[in-house]
């Protein structure tokens, strides 16, 4: 499997509940379209699996 589907699936472990997680990459990608995003820090004693080095994502909360 690629990096892409690898950081899927950790975002997708760490997600809650009915959570759309997603990364900075597609926030930046996705940025121009409607919708709006909250940042989440993440805890480094909680990291996202395999991305111990990444410190935020975002959550899609709405579609504007």
């Amino acid at each position: 499997m690629g990096a892409n589907v690898n950081i899927a699936s950790g975002l997708q472990e760490y997600a809650k509940g009915d959570q759309t997680i997603i990364s900075n990459t597609t926030r930046e990608k996705i940025r121009s379209k409607s919708f709006d995003f909250r940042r989440i820090s993440v805890d480094l004693n909680n990291p996202i699996k395999s991305f111990e080095d990444m410190d935020c994502c975002y959550e899609i909360i709405n579609l504007t």
